[in-house]
């Protein structure tokens, strides 16, 4: 799979063979699928992000026509797996197994995806689990550009989840990308459950895809616990999206009001707001430099004549 070499995959085997830090244990499920061979694809949506500036429907847009958007940001189509539900461009393609899912581009420079176990004997570190998974994707010579603890996240039985994340470069098949990578731990007796999350790319595409591909990763959530045996109580790691105050200021260009934009900032979406199509239920993240305050609301990126609603609407 090339730059993006499935995460999901390679966690299956990796949660066999992480070595003495974690114990012996069994690899995970017997035949994953082909490393590449995506399980599906989006489905007829265009991923393009439609024209129009954003006013919140409180006052009227200001056009700035000599201050383009720091980066065009694309629509994310709500998509239901197996599994897991996640939200993506249209166009991209997944790979989803039992132990998570990776979201890609079709030319691979650019994704997103989780890995998950449990219930498996002796103990680990989320930064052993980032880098046990890292070498395992073919990942060689990884240069970290940050690394931090988080603070630990409450998890089932009143054990917290240990987490830590890693921003890194690194080269894969001539190609110079980056990676950052959020891993959580939960320990228990003589066992533990592990889950990381992930969103890559090309190094040089890095300062704007940046501000969009860690709205897919934090979009992707447990669906079908009960196929899973006990992933319901597996936190999925949430990686904390950069200080992209460009598109703050870009928002505030557009005429949008402080308090879109802090609604915006607080939904852990970095400025993406779900709508649906009132005619085909489709659920959209919308860039909410999208809004159109001329219709006071996001128009179908399929359907132009048709403004988006709130789900439940």
């Amino acid at each position: 799979m090339g730059l993006l070499r499935s995460a999901a995959i390679v966690a299956a085997a990796a949660w066999g063979i992480l070595g003495a830090a974690c114990g012996d244990r069994d690899a995970g499920p017997s035949t994953p699928p082909p490393s590449g061979a995506p399980s599906g694809t989006a489905g007829t949506p265009s991923g393009g992000v439609p024209a129009g500036g954003g006013g919140g429907g409180e006052t009227a847009p200001r056009v700035r026509t000599s201050a383009p958007p720091p980066v065009v940001r694309p629509t994310l189509v709500r998509k239901q797996g197996q599994y897991f539900a996640w939200s993506m461009p249209a166009g991209w393609q997944f790979n989803e197994t039992a132990n998570g899912v990776d979201i890609y581009a079709p030319d691979q420079k650019s994704g997103a995806g989780v890995a998950v176990v449990f219930n498996y004997p002796g103990s680990t570190t989320p930064e052993q689990i980032i880098d046990q998974v890292t070498e395992l994707a073919g990942i060689r010579d990884p240069r970290t550009v940050n690394e931090q603890r988080l603070p630990d996240v409450p998890g089932y039985g009143g054990i917290p989840w240990t987490v830590a994340e890693r921003d890194f470069r690194y080269t894969y098949d001539g190609l110079k990308a980056r990676r950052k990578a959020t891993a959580a731990v939960q320990s228990y007796g003589n066992g533990f459950h592990a889950a990381m999350s992930y969103y890559a790319c090309d190094a040089a595409g890095w300062k704007d895809k940046s501000t969009w591909l860690v709205a897919i990763v934090n979009s992707i959530v447990v669906t079908n616990p009960r196929q899973l045996a006990g992933l319901d109580k597996v936190t999925l790691p949430k990686n904390n999206p950069m200080d992209h105050s460009a598109l703050s200021s870009y928002w505030r260009d557009k005429g949008l009001s402080e308090d879109r934009i802090f609604q915006g900032q607080r939904e852990g979406m970095m400025g993406y707001e779900e709508m649906k199509s009132r005619d085909t239920g489709t659920l959209y993240q919308m860039p909410l430099e999208t809004y159109d305050a001329t219709r006071g609301g996001y128009r179908n990126p399929d359907n132009p004549a048709e403004m988006l609603v709130k789900p439940g609407e």
